[in-house]
């Protein structure tokens, strides 16, 4: 690995044409072949790393290819498919989230745009059916799928993130939200999505924030011993909704959604008597959003 990063900091300029094409097919055939289930997770990491660096230098002009090889590594199997995953979180991170290493700001937005563009394929051929096999992936594999959809989550268009589609992104993660393996990272997805601040995202995570209350009025009800066992749970639940309540408050309060408002603020309030008190002051600066606003839009209407 040190050898590949020296090439990439001190020798790519002075790479020929065939040299970088040989670099970057070996990159990906190491992917596809290379590692092991057993390999630390430093030699996933860095492989991830070395394919997202390069694409940061030529991808999508120089490296065409890119998301059509992953793809078809992704169904040689679980393994290689979890990799994939990987590998797409970190792309996402580098290449959008957090391009740190590009310091060109039209080689950045050009990069951006060439990922929204990728958004829709990402999702549909790679992490949504990653979630969704049948019968199910093992743990490690659905937390790859899942930590790379968070990450998509975050910068793609509304209108792929929204985009009817079966499974769609809210039914792929909600029934995750079962499985207490990788729940947390269900969970940190519903949260990512609920940050999102478009107009066109508002009738969305109305419905998203409906689910996830019912989801939170079908649990049984537990001891105080038992709350503060499922105390991280719990503590993601809460994290989601109260981020809902300061990010939509106002959607909240309109009229069509005073059934939502009730049920939203009722399961507030169950979250608000954990016994950690940590939940509970987790939920004040919701409360006092909503509190700023005229007594009138906060009383539901009866039906």
């Amino acid at each position: 690995f040190h050898c590949l990063e020296h090439v990439l900091n001190f020798r790519w300029k002075q790479l020929e044409e065939t040299q970088i094409t040989e670099f970057k097919t070996f990159l990906l055939r190491f992917l596809a072949e290379g590692l092991r289930p057993e390999d630390q997770p430093f030699a996933k990491q860095k492989t991830a790393q070395l394919i997202a660096t390069v694409a940061a230098l030529v991808w999508p002009t120089g490296w065409p290819e890119l998301f059509d090889t992953l793809l078809q590594i992704h169904r040689m199997g679980a393994f290689p498919a979890e990799l994939v995953c990987l590998t797409c979180r970190v792309l996402s991170d580098e290449l959008v989230t957090m391009p740190g290493k590009v310091e060109d700001d039209g080689r950045r937005k050009e990069l951006a745009t060439a990922m929204a563009a990728a958004a829709d394929p990402l999702l549909d051929s790679i992490l949504l059916p990653s979630l969704s096999q049948s019968p199910r992936p093992g743990a490690t594999m659905l937390r790859a799928a899942l930590d790379a959809l968070e990450a998509v989550v975050e910068w793609a268009p509304p209108a792929v993130i929204f985009r009817s589609r079966e499974p769609s992104i809210v039914g792929a993660v909600g029934v995750l939200l079962d499985d207490p393996t990788v729940r947390s990272a269900a969970l940190r997805v519903m949260t990512a999505l609920v940050k999102r601040k478009a107009p066109e995202d508002a009738a969305p995570l109305a419905d998203l924030c409906a689910k996830i209350v019912l989801f939170v009025q079908s649990l049984p009800r537990l001891t105080p011993t038992q709350m503060l066992d499922e105390y991280p749970f719990h503590r993601g639940l809460c994290e989601c909704l109260c981020q809902f309540g300061l990010e939509h408050g106002a959607m909240l309060r309109e009229p069509q959604r005073a059934r939502l408002l009730a049920s939203y603020l009722q399961t507030l309030v169950t979250l608000a008597g954990h016994p950690s008190l940590r939940l509970y002051a987790a939920t004040e600066p919701v409360w006092s959003a909503l509190l700023k606003h005229s007594p009138q839009t906060l009383v539901p209407v009866a039906s």
